[in-house]
């Protein structure tokens, strides 16, 4: 919404003219100022109800303040509220128009996602500066602090803004069937009341998965006579326990074995010695490529032709597991020709392949709080993770170790001897 919105007098007049149509009263009579801010007030209710049900909390606040606004509107054109609309001032025409505008506006971002992020942007505050200015209406101006995060200690801080928050006036305030205690209530600056509601008292009131609104009024009661001079009835909102839910998925690293089908055959020569009394002999050794392992039981060894001579090979291979080697060595005596001694080794590639499941984090399954939260996956078979975050509010974040960050959290790896562990920080992004 820009500031060229209300100052540019076509468009005001276009948008009080939008109002004449939209009542449909101007085909026989214009309408008057009241029934014109009552249509407009049952609109916003409208939205707020259908933002509720939807649980689009963004939208739900902003109608909530124009809400606000079309009822301060109605009490400073209270001296025109049985007049027609092409016969108020045209300070309040002006008005009027800039109120339809922010209705229509309303009733499109129904169908229009709003991010959560653009939650402190919502504010219809300026609107209310717009309109006309009477010095003998005090006008409800805002609430802050409304939507809750439960906690199990202290108190909620609320203020309250209005133009009856002064000397000679008590401020009067009531959430559910609860009043606020006068000590409660401090007038910190001018037009302001800041007040305190134990955090005991609402603490049962809190939902899980859902928002729950508490009727709040707020009044400001003439100390003269007693009357009341400003008054508000609105929610509370209290954000679920468990507002966000998730899904991670761990990306893991596995392996597996694989025969493969035809051996490595080695032969190596035993040297027939120089003279009979001469000892001679030959190693047959045999290394698997890399990534494979020697599948000992299948290991074979032999001699290639007759030997009629004295020959001895040990009853067992010998294995290097670091290098993947198989090894004999053939000793002969007393022969006086070459000997041929071979060797097959059968063996396995590793194949390495990666699969994902889903993990659950350490005490929140399906469902996390504000605050921080930890994953913990194998350090031998953790390669990677997908963090999938839903809001209440219908806001969706995926994180992943290339993207740890969202408005909503932070995520961080954390490496450990025997494990890894995920740590998620998740923030609160609603004003307090």
């Amino acid at each position: 919404m820009t500031e060229s919105r209300f100052v540019h007098t076509a468009v005001l007049v276009l948008g009080c003219s939008g109002l004449l149509l939209r009542t449909g009263c101007g085909k026989s009579a214009d309408p008057l100022l009241g029934s014109a801010l009552s249509e407009m007030e049952k609109r916003a209710n409208r939205i707020i109800d259908h933002a509720s049900r939807e649980a689009n909390f963004a939208l739900e606040k902003t109608a909530r303040e124009a809400e606000l606004v079309v009822r301060n509107a109605a009490r400073i054109m209270a001296d025109e509220r049985d007049v027609t609309l092409d016969r108020i001032s045209v300070q309040n025409q002006n008005a009027l128009a800039v109120l339809e505008n922010v209705i229509d506006e309303l009733e499109q971002a129904e169908r229009i996602y709003i991010p959560i992020s653009d939650l402190v942007a919502l504010d219809l505050q300026n609107l209310i500066n717009q309109l006309p200015f009477k010095k003998d209406v005090y006008l409800f101006r805002r609430l802050e602090g409304y939507a809750l995060v439960h906690k199990e200690n202290g108190s909620y801080l609320l203020s309250a803004t209005g133009g009856a928050f002064k000397d000679g006036f008590e401020p009067r305030i009531e959430i559910g069937s609860h009043t606020i205690p006068r000590i409660q209530v401090r007038r910190t600056t001018p037009y302001r009341v800041d007040f305190d509601i134990p955090s005991q008292e609402l603490s049962n009131s809190f939902k899980d998965d859902q928002v729950v609104r508490l009727p709040i009024s707020i009044e400001a009661i003439r100390s003269a006579d007693g009357r009341i001079a400003m008054s508000f009835n609105g929610k509370i909102l209290l954000l679920p326990l468990r507002p966000i839910s998730y899904k991670l998925v761990a990306h893991l690293k596995t392996e597996r074995w694989e025969d493969v089908p035809e051996p490595i055959y080695h032969k190596v020569t035993v040297p027939g010695p120089n003279k009979r009394t001469e000892h001679s002999y030959a190693e047959v050794k045999v290394t698997v490529p890399r990534d494979c392992r020697i599948i000992p039981a299948k290991t074979k060894w032999g001699k290639e032709d007759d030997m009629a001579w004295f020959a001895w090979i040990p009853p067992n291979v010998q294995y290097d597991s670091q290098l993947q080697m198989a090894w004999i060595r053939a000793d002969t005596w007393w022969e006086t020709f070459p000997r041929n001694v071979w060797m097959k080794v059968w063996y396995q590639k590793r194949v390495a392949e990666s699969r994902s499941e889903t993990v659950e984090i350490t005490d929140s399954p399906n469902r996390l709080a504000f605050g921080t939260a930890f994953a913990t996956f194998d350090a031998s078979t953790y390669q990677s993770y997908t963090l999938e975050l839903s809001t209440f509010t219908g806001d969706e974040y995926v994180l992943s170790p290339t993207k740890p960050n969202c408005a909503l959290a932070q995520a961080t790896v954390e490496s450990m001897s025997s494990f890894v562990r995920l740590r998620l920080d998740v923030v609160n992004p609603f004003p307090q």
